[in-house]
């Protein structure tokens, strides 16, 4: 009987000793799992809608424009408000690309310390969380559309994407997600917490494009509100011409609250049906 005890009790030891660094490592591992990792990921480029540039151009890139460049295996990078000095990383080091039914969508990990605190900040407010692409035309044709010229962008080259608050593509944007408890990119961008993102970003642009027509229209109307009451006290012609009225913030405020409801519910009908 001893001798069996005696047996099994090496025998156990040998376990201990084989087995222990197993046991040792797995709480560190545990807590790996558990901690965030952190992505920014979006649309970087909408396919078959028009784009109006700051140039004035229009331009509509189709599907495909880019095989040829991610088939060369050329390198995009990622960087801050179209900086060259302020590189976060490229496709050697994390970013990603898949195409999706909407355009072109990307993911890069957030592990880049000296931007990593900057961009979370900037991106969970909103500040910065629209994208903006640089890119080489490759191949392209000018087809006339009712009274405007728009260039179809058929190959390019996407040298690099950037995080800025505003761009040409309203429907361009970034989001966090943690990795961790997130489907890859390609299987995320189906997903309904990304649908009503990229919702909710297309209301603030929206909802900031408005504000800014309606501040114009104001400064237009205090214009024009000005001039008749020069010419009502000059030789007469505008005399008992009501003087152009401008709205009031309240006025101003309840029309955009009304845009803003609409296109809430445009949103949510394109997300649910």
């Amino acid at each position: 009987m001893n001798h069996l005890i005696g047996i099994d009790t090496s025998v156990h030891d040998r376990m201990v000793r084989k087995y222990a660094r197993y046991f040792r490592e797995a709480p560190s591992s545990a807590c790996d799992v558990d901690e965030p990792r952190l992505c920014v990921e979006g649309l970087a480029v909408l396919t078959e809608e028009p784009i109006a540039t700051k140039t004035g151009e229009i331009l509509v890139f189709e599907k495909g424009a880019f095989d040829g460049h991610f088939a060369s295996g050329a390198r995009t990078e990622v960087w801050l408000a179209h900086d060259p000095t302020q590189v976060v990383c490229s496709t050697v080091s994390g970013l990603e690309f898949a195409e999706t039914d909407e355009g072109l969508a990307f993911r890069f990990p957030l592990d880049n310390k000296r931007y990593a605190d900057d961009i979370k900040r900037k991106v969970e407010s909103g500040r910065q969380a629209c994208v903006s692409v640089g890119i080489t035309r490759t191949k392209e044709r000018t087809e006339t559309v009712g009274s405007h010229k728009v260039i179809f962008i058929e190959s390019a080259e996407l040298r690099e994407c950037s995080l800025v608050a505003a761009g040409a593509c309203d429907q361009a944007f970034a989001r966090l997600i943690d990795a961790n408890h997130s489907p890859s990119l390609k299987e995320s961008v189906k997903t309904t917490p990304f649908k009503i993102d990229s919702g909710l970003h297309n209301i603030k642009t929206q909802r900031e494009k408005n504000t800014s027509r309606i501040e114009s229209l104001r400064g237009r109307l205090d214009a024009l509100d000005g001039r008749a009451e020069t010419f009502s006290a000059g030789t007469g012609p505008d005399i008992g011409r009501p003087a152009t009225k401008c709205p009031t913030l309240e006025e101003s405020n309840r029309a955009q609250t009304e845009e803003t409801e609409r296109l809430q519910r445009q949103a949510r009908a394109s997300l649910f049906h």
